[in-house]
């Protein structure tokens, strides 16, 4: 499948941000697909209006600062958006499949799916992982994303160590399978210094 954006930015739901998104041209908004990281919990209903505000192109909502088992709060977002006629898609967490296989709101047509770049220790490993994903996009009707999250890279060696990783899984578990539809990798890093 063909993607009419070309690139994925992860946006922290701030005003700035909001007014960032608020000034792309026509042009740019088509070319992207934001993932909107909900930082503080507010009612749904404010954060559509104030999506509304700024930007109406599709979006991934990933709220991650609720509770592991607080999915009824990203439940509550997109409904908020469909009711409003936006398409907002989930962000969820390999943890989540069970749950929201049975919430998943029957307007979801995608969602994406975080997976830690390296496995995480407390959490599943990748060959539990990537058959759960397959039984869950054949059990439910939706594109499914994958964002491999190399999450914060400190240094050069870390850097390297998180691309074998990268690599391996791309490998060994993704290019041969037509499960996903786009997969995505995402990775934070700071300069030593933020001044000029």
């Amino acid at each position: 499948m063909k993607s009419d954006f070309i690139y994925v930015p992860i946006v922290k739901w701030k005003k700035g941000e909001q007014e960032a998104l608020k000034h792309l041209t026509d042009e740019q908004k088509n070319k992207i697909l934001p993932i909107i990281e909900i930082v503080n919990y507010e009612d749904p209903k404010i954060i559509i209006n104030d999506l509304k505000n700024c930007y109406i192109n599709p979006v991934y909502i990933d709220t991650v600062i609720a509770d592991e088992n607080d999915r009824d709060y990203l439940i509550s977002i997109i409904d908020k958006g469909h009711e409003n006629n936006l398409k907002i898609y989930p962000v969820c967490y390999i943890d989540d499949l069970a749950d929201l296989s049975t919430k998943l709101p029957d307007h979801t047509s995608r969602l994406s799916v975080k997976i830690p770049v390296p496995e995480d220790v407390d959490g599943p490993s990748y060959e539990n992982i990537f058959p759960l994903l397959k039984k869950f996009q054949s059990d439910n009707e939706v594109l499914l994303d994958i964002i491999l999250d190399l999450n914060l890279i400190i240094d050069k060696r870390e850097a390297n160590r998180q691309f074998k990783e990268a690599q391996e899984v791309l490998n060994n578990y993704l290019f041969n399978e037509n499960f996903y539809n786009l997969i995505k990798i995402s990775a934070t890093s700071f300069p030593e210094s933020l001044g000029a």
